[in-house]
């Protein structure tokens, strides 16, 4: 990973991008949506609540059904305006995510020219790595076992195949 970006630093962030953007986009549409629609009803909920007072101060509904109705209706407003905060946050978190690239080619510069990979450059790098079962064939056991490095900042990155049979 360290030889990919130092060599190929563009092509690297241009790959990261391209993953990133995808997923948040797509993140940013839905919780763009779904706040919209949150901020709508929020706003019809308003109007409702004044009507059903409205109502009870004529004497359409009795004090009883009115008690009722506004404690509902003033219940899903309090979750949506919760859901409001939530969806401004990851909103927030999603423009945020894009600055993370940045953060992981500072801490990859500092490392260009490693000798022997040592448990400060791990911590540096490295979030965490899962290492999978390995793959059996009936008898034995063969050498192919996958293995992924989420690597800090970024996440799970797939490298292009040329420059995995090099390293």
């Amino acid at each position: 990973m360290l030889t990919f970006v130092h060599e190929r630093e563009y092509e690297f962030v241009e790959l990261l991008t391209k993953k990133n953007e995808r997923d948040l986009n797509r993140q940013f549409r839905e919780c763009s949506r779904e706040l919209e629609q949150a901020t709508q009803r929020i706003s019809k909920l308003d109007g409702i609540i004044q009507r059903l007072y409205e109502d009870n101060l004529d004497g359409k509904i009795s004090e009883e059904r009115f008690a009722k109705m506004t404690a509902t209706y003033e219940q899903e407003q309090k979750d949506l305006s919760a859901r409001v905060i939530v969806l401004h946050e990851t909103l927030t978190g999603a423009k945020t995510q894009r600055l993370n690239i940045d953060s992981f080619l500072a801490q990859v510069k500092k490392y260009t020219e490693v000798k022997e990979l040592d448990a400060e450059i791990i911590r540096a790098l490295v979030e965490r790595i899962d290492v999978f079962t390995p793959e059996k064939v009936p008898g034995t056991r063969t050498k192919k076992q996958t293995i992924l490095i989420h690597w800090n900042f970024i996440g799970a990155v797939e490298l292009p195949q040329e420059q995995k049979k090099s390293a």
